[in-house]
């Protein structure tokens, strides 16, 4: 659990720009969709800790499922060549491909 926000914060920081970008398609499109819900998910599940809002288990635990699918999936939503315009994703991911496959898999097992 300790490396849960790591997870997310190195996540979040590798494709937060890519949140920003309007007229992707395909592979982009769904990974920017992926980030925009796992960063909803996050920001619930983070109100709730902070209370914020009232506490739901049950909302909890769909939210945290939720981006556990979607962490899953983020290794195959960065495939090589896929950093270029619109995309922001910046080259370290690919630089550090294990890493990013590491992070990814620590967000999905947190």
């Amino acid at each position: 659990m300790s490396r849960f926000p790591l997870a997310i914060i190195a996540l979040a920081a590798s494709c937060a720009a890519a949140l920003a970008h309007t007229g992707a398609m395909g592979v982009v499109k769904e990974r920017m969709e992926a980030m925009k819900s796992i960063g909803s998910h996050v920001k619930t599940i983070a109100a709730m800790i902070r209370a914020q809002t009232a506490f739901d288990p049950k909302i909890v635990t769909s939210s945290a499922q939720r981006v556990r699918d979607h962490a899953r999936a983020i290794p195959d939503l960065f495939p090589e060549g896929s950093h270029g315009k619109p995309s922001e994703a910046r080259p370290v991911i690919w630089d550090n491909w294990d890493t990013f496959v590491e992070i990814a898999g620590d967000l999905e097992n947190s």
